[in-house]
């Protein structure tokens, strides 16, 4: 799945200051290629969740489009799943009609939406608590459940706003491997808009830059060692980081592609790499 932004801007009206409208984006463009991930990254309040909106279909551009595959995206699309700070998990419904709801509101007939939840439940090591409630698991295991419903529901996109914020670091870590084998066993294409460097440079083959309001890109950096086995170890990756940290630094300056042009080139991931 192909997803573009092409030239968007978004404007949001304030009522408590007369009507005066807040940019959240301006001149965007981005695109995610089929079974490319892309991490996001940024100050607070730079619009990285209003990216996310938009490409789910669930908030529409004040100006410029954004397509899936070609065609205008102009409301929820049954191949995008999105998973939530707070993972949208339903508390009174149980752990299987959890993993179930993006089919049930796909129509997808009963006995195929059981097989395929309590498959994806299977693959993410949850298929003994089908019968309980989001409150009596562990934050691990809720995370673990949004994904499951993601699985169910065979995305070709996957758009995650935060999700593993409130986890403890080595927790966090485990989840990512998990998001990460996920991504390479299926396919599909994803967003990870995170406050994490180390989050941004472990899951995405492109990591990028925004800069505070009105939000816009400062800078792309490829990340081609993505998903190697020893990745997070490596010198490799902690070069990377701090190429990240560099960008998000001129970014909160101020600086944009040129200046990251005539600093040697950020967007290529080489510069701010100082040993």
């Amino acid at each position: 799945m192909n997803l573009a932004f092409s030239n968007i801007a978004v404007e949001y009206s304030s009522s408590d200051k007369g009507g005066e409208s807040l940019v959240a984006l301006e001149n965007l463009s981005l695109t995610v290629g089929s079974g490319e991930s892309v991490a996001v990254i940024g100050p607070s309040g730079c619009g990285k969740s209003t990216l996310l909106r938009l490409a789910s279909g669930l908030l529409a551009p004040t100006s410029g489009a954004v397509e899936a595959d070609g065609a205008r995206v102009e409301g929820p699309r049954r191949g995008t799943a999105l998973i939530l700070q707070d993972y949208g998990l339903l508390p009174w419904k149980t752990v299987r009609a959890n993993a179930e709801l993006g089919l049930t509101v796909q129509r997808v007939a009963r006995a195929e939406r059981r097989r395929r939840a309590e498959e994806a439940l299977a693959a993410v090591g949850l298929e003994r608590f089908a019968d309980a409630y989001p409150s009596e698991l562990s934050g691990g295991m809720q995370q673990r459940l949004a994904l499951a419903r993601a699985m169910a529901m065979d995305a070709d996109l996957l758009l995650m706003d935060e999700p593993l914020s409130a986890l403890d670091a080595l927790l966090r870590e485990e989840i990512q491997d998990m998001l990460l084998r996920s991504w390479r066993e299926r396919g599909y294409s994803q967003i990870l808009v995170t406050h994490s460097i180390e989050e941004a440079v472990f899951l995405g083959r492109r990591i990028v830059v925004m800069a505070p309001r009105p939000g816009r890109i400062v800078a792309e950096l490829e990340n081609p060692e993505m998903g190697r086995a020893d990745y997070r170890s490596s010198e490799a990756f902690f070069e990377r980081c701090r190429a990240v940290r560099a960008a998000l630094e001129r970014g909160t300056r101020g600086g944009g592609p040129e200046a990251d042009a005539a600093s040697g080139g950020v967007a290529d991931g080489e510069a701010g790499c100082g040993r």
